[in-house]
């Protein structure tokens, strides 16, 4: 094993740096009487030395430790004035001294912009969220920029360019930013049409789309423009509905859109689309129920005659959601629904398996009102559907916090079921925040009842 040296010198430092109090205090949560509070400004001064100390929780003669020391520290950085902020401890004559370094931020003194033809400075100001007279932040100032890229390309200038640039003056402390606008011509739409396309007309799929081509109306429902971000969000709503109908293999690419903005106000945008094979629904099963007969849940899908009926996910994931519904409105709250789907490609089939995992049955145990600070409990629970000892019908449970909606005298209501102690008991919470009003009425037979 090789031995590890240190030479003499090393080990009579290290010993007494060790056992010295300002080595101990620093290391040690220890608490100490502190002297002399020393302010630093290591750029300029934004603030007086009044308002550093009334932030921290030390004062010149105070007691000082790692705890009072931490809260001081994250007081300053709370008044977003300082960029860092340091706390140096020394010891001069026996005597505990605080030096605090500040690094300030720039105070943000002016904002312009250049190249703004169509918008005013104003307007971009308030597009921006972002204000003269307040600490700089630079990630505000990029924010700031993107919204006003944003406000370009939604209202047609889609190639519009916004940069910034921030000039500090390190004696003042101040700070100046600079947007740079380069605006791009308005584009108008003036058709969009579809490639590959053979399963739906074209203009079936532009009702699909919430950008529009450019009409003799625009001026009045706004369309024509042409915004980057909801295009991207009308190929995912195209992808939907294709889905929607059967087309399971649905592709559409956007490096494959084409653009053709030659003519800025007859702008045009082409959509090419592979539609892929349309798959139909084929058997539908259940699996795992015991409850309740496997006829009783078919029956909740009204599938009278399903040949020919075109497969759609968003439909199969209903009817999970219809078989759930009908075990909740039963107390078995806790029932869960699984559409398992097995595709058939030799005839374009998708068979559907609903394998349901059951829950014991619930009942009421009490109910909980939590918020009402003027309207009595009782006035609540005579809203409600439900009443201790009945089955938990979850559909009821929602009809109840509908119709406490519907008093309007709630900014808020939420109920939802608890767990108790007690097998197959669920408890049931009320939770409501009261509107500003000084009267409750709940309608005819329920009179104005107020709290004493």
């Amino acid at each position: 094993m090789k031995t590890i040296r240190f030479p003499l010198f090393f080990l009579l430092y290290l010993s007494v740096l060790i056992s010295s109090p300002l080595f101990a205090q620093e290391s040690s949560d220890e608490t100490v009487e502190l002297g002399a509070i020393n302010i630093v400004y290591e750029n300029f001064k934004t603030v007086d030395r009044a308002f550093v100390l009334s932030h921290i929780r030390l004062s010149e003669g105070g007691l000082y430790n790692r705890l009072l020391s931490d809260q001081s520290l994250r007081s300053l950085y709370n008044t977003n004035y300082f960029e860092f902020v340091d706390f140096r401890i020394t010891e001069v004559d026996g005597i505990t001294e605080l030096s605090i370094h500040l690094t300030a931020k720039y105070k943000l003194e002016q904002i312009q912009f250049s190249g703004n033809e169509n918008f005013s400075a104003k307007r971009l100001l308030e597009e921006g969220d972002i204000q003269e007279l307040t600490i700089l932040d630079e990630y505000l100032v990029d924010s700031a920029a993107e919204k006003i890229s944003d406000l370009y390309s939604e209202k047609g200038y889609k190639d519009t360019n916004v940069s910034y640039s921030i000039e500090r003056d390190s004696i003042k402390g101040e700070a100046t930013v600079y947007f740079t606008i380069e605006e791009s011509v308005k584009i108008g739409l003036k058709a969009i049409s579809f490639n590959g396309v053979s399963a739906f007309k074209p203009k079936v799929l532009n009702r699909v789309m919430k950008t529009k081509n450019k009409d003799l109306f625009s001026w009045l429902s706004g369309s024509g423009k042409f915004d980057q971000a909801l295009f991207a969000d009308d190929l995912d709503q195209l992808r939907l509905f294709y889905r929607n109908a059967g087309f399971l293999d649905i592709t559409i690419n956007p490096d494959l859109v084409s653009y053709d903005f030659t003519k800025p106000q007859k702008g045009r945008i082409t959509i090419t689309i592979e539609e892929g094979e349309q798959y139909f629904l084929g058997s539908v099963e259940v699996e795992g129920a015991s409850i309740f007969t496997d006829q009783e849940l078919l029956g909740l899908l009204k599938l009278k005659n399903k040949d020919g009926l075109v497969y759609s996910p968003s439909l199969v994931d209903a009817w999970a959601r219809e078989i759930e519904d009908f075990y909740s409105s039963r107390g078995y709250l806790e029932t869960r629904v699984f559409a398992d789907k097995k595709s058939n490609l030799e005839n374009r089939q998708i068979d559907v398996v609903f394998k349901i995992k059951e829950s014991e049955k619930y009942y009421l145990e009490s109910i909980s009102v939590e918020g009402n600070t003027k309207t009595q409990q009782k006035v609540i629970i005579r809203e409600l559907a439900l009443k201790p000892g009945d089955v938990f019908d979850y559909k009821r449970m929602q009809s109840s916090e509908q119709r406490l909606k519907n008093t309007a005298f709630f900014d808020e209501v939420r109920l939802r079921p608890e767990a108790t102690n007690i097998p197959g008991r669920k408890n049931l919470n009320v939770l409501v925040s009261e509107s500003r009003t000084g009267s409750f009425s709940f309608g005819a037979g329920f009179g104005s009842v107020r709290s004493t």
